[in-house]
């Protein structure tokens, strides 16, 4: 080889490098694109599979204190959650049978001891529960989600 092919990198080298590097870019910008549509599309379902009578409501459960089922001791739970429903006519249902809601909380809660409810897997547990418990109690799925506000164990 002489001195001056040396020195400079072949044109076809550089063709290839250059035809990779696009087709990588391109790649990853298509698997990009592909993945946050697919997430849109994911989000979008599961909008449409909630009731869509307007924005969200809450409804707020203040200073429910209940005994705990722990054998030999005596252990409370102060509870204050706020209930969230799909939407205001939900909410003037749920608040019209709000006896029915605070005694499947008050019932549901107290099938549990401390221990149980000491573990974020507890309270997660407890909130599922309480979210189908109310629903069962009124017939209908009105309320969506649960919010602890205060959560205490003595």
């Amino acid at each position: 080889m002489s001195a001056e092919s040396r020195g400079k990198p072949p044109f076809t080298m550089i063709a290839v490098v250059l035809l990779l590097t696009v087709v990588a870019a391109t790649t990853g910008a298509f698997v990009a694109k592909k993945s946050s549509g697919s997430q849109a599309s994911d989000e979008k379902v599961h909008k449409k599979s909630k009731k869509s009578h307007g924005p969200a409501a809450t409804i707020p459960i203040e200073g429910l204190i209940i005994n705990l089922n722990d054998p030999g001791e005596i252990r409370y739970l102060k509870l204050s959650l706020a209930l969230e429903t799909s939407s205001e006519e939900d909410k003037t249902v749920v608040e019209h049978e709000l006896h029915k809601v605070k005694d499947a909380v008050i019932t549901t809660a107290s099938r549990h001891n401390m221990n149980q409810l000491f573990t974020n897997e507890g309270k997660e547990a407890l909130r599922k529960e309480l979210i189908e418990a109310i629903n069962k109690q009124l017939d209908e799925e009105l309320v969506e989600e649960i919010y602890f506000t205060e959560f205490a164990i003595q």
